[in-house]
Formats: structure tokens, sequence, C-alpha cells
């Protein structure tokens, strides 16, 4: 899991070319991909053949997200973008406060009052409970319940999942 864990990080974040971290993470998961691929070619065959088991229990690529650790995603995902992009709007909107102020007094009050309306980003996520209302929570949520309910295995359950809307 560490492995995993560290191969799908975020790791250095440019504001300028983002894409670039994302290309670098590519890059990253394709060497490990070949790598697993050159230690284990006995395997390459079972792995391809789960391909199409996975995808019917809704594991595609635009769902992969859902089966990691959310605070993997949160930590070396979410907080890694965020951070840079908060740094630099609280950068802009100092240097506004200073080219609007009329002198050195007015500048410290409206730079001290800002700087005391400002939240930590990651406090203001952690008391976020909007993703209640996203389609994948109450899929999870109804999948959760059948399973209580009736002891049904989550692959059978995933065919059952409530229509997005």
């Amino acid at each position: 899991m560490y492995d995993f864990n560290n191969c799908t990080a975020l790791r250095d974040i440019n504001l300028k070319h983002p894409g670039h971290s994302l290309d670098a993470l590519q890059r990253r998961v394709n060497r490990e991909l070949d790598a697993l691929e050159n230690h284990f070619p006995d395997l390459t065959a079972k792995v391809n053949g789960m391909r199409g088991e996975l995808k019917k229990l809704g594991l595609v690529p635009q769902t992969t997200y859902l089966y990691m650790q959310g605070h993997h995603i949160m930590n070396n995902v979410v907080m890694k973008l965020l951070i840079p992009v908060c740094t630099a709007l609280r950068r802009e909107r100092e240097l506004e406060i200073r080219r609007l102020a009329g002198h050195d007094e007015q500048f410290r009050n409206e730079l001290t009052g800002y700087e005391n309306s400002l939240v930590n980003v990651e406090v203001v996520l952690r008391r976020n409970v909007a993703y209640k209302t996203l389609f994948h929570y109450e899929w999870l949520k109804h999948d959760i319940q059948e399973y209580l309910k009736n002891g049904v295995p989550k692959s059978q359950a995933a065919t059952s999942v409530p229509k997005k809307g």
C-alpha cells in the first residue's frame, strides 16, 4: 500500500504549468506498472482478465479514486493542489491591499483585518458536508445498507445501485 500511495501522490505543483505534475504522475504510474509486469510476468494474463470483472463492479478510470484511501487523496492530491492556489490568491489580495492603501497605517489595518478573516483551507474542507449530496455517496450508502440488511456481496449490490439524479 505504501508503494501505491507513494506512486500516486502529486509532487511539485507549478501553478503556471499544472499539467506537468499530472504528466510526472502518469510517468511514475507507467514505470511502476512496467516494473510489476517485468517482475511478475506470469500474473499479467490474470490481471488483464480481472479488468472486465472490475469494470462490472464500477471500477473505471473515472471512479478509481473512490477505491483509494480518503486521507491519501486529501493529503497528497487535494491539499497539494489547494495550498499553492490559496497561497497565490492570498498574495494577490495582499498586493491589492498594499496598492489601494493610502498610507502605511491603512495598509497595516487592512492587512490585519484580512489576515484575521482567513481560515485554513484544510479546516474548511473538514467542516464541509456537501459530499453527502453526491451520487457516489448515496451509492456507497445504499451499498452498505443492502449489505447490512441482506448480506448481499458488493458485486451483487453494485448492480442494484440507485439511479443518478
